[in-house]
């Protein structure tokens, strides 16, 4: 049983979600307190960068590598202000968190999902579980022909 709406439960699985990170003491040395803000923009208040991925949008992100590829990495660099960090897709009824939504100056969004280490039992199996939902809802991987919009 749970009161918040099924986003609002998600919200908590991120990183900007940590009470951990949230207080601002450090043994060996001072914090560095930053804003940080949710992927859609709304602020979840100050937390101590040492302990989160932040990129350099202040978006707190999942993994180093998500901070390389987005906000001040490799799409803030070719695609400015055109791209999201796991916004909402729903497929087939089916709530989707796409690592990255990427909008060409053609209209096209391009999904762009950044497995963990796909070599390992566990992640590999949720990636392949994560693709089977894609492709039913006429998503596929570029090596497969793109998908309805030429993904």
């Amino acid at each position: 049983m749970h009161e918040l709406s099924v986003d609002e439960l998600y919200d908590l699985t991120a990183s900007s979600s940590s009470e951990t990170a949230r207080r601002l003491t450090d043994l060996f040395g001072p914090p560095a307190p930053r804003q940080i803000y949710f992927s859609d923009g709304r602020p979840t208040g100050i937390a101590d960068s040492k302990h989160l991925h932040i990129a350099a949008n202040g978006v707190a992100m999942r993994s180093k590598n998500e901070v390389i590829i987005g906000g001040g990495g490799i799409l803030g660099r070719v695609a400015p202000g055109m791209w999201h960090y796991e916004q909402p897709l729903t497929l087939n009824r089916r709530r989707l968190r796409p690592d990255f939504m990427i909008y060409t100056h053609e209209g096209r969004t391009i999904y762009w999902g950044a497995p963990r280490d796909a070599r390992q039992p566990p992640y590999r199996s949720n990636w392949e579980r994560k693709l089977e939902k894609y492709r039913a809802g006429g998503i596929l991987p570029v090596e497969e022909g793109g998908g309805r919009t030429a993904h």
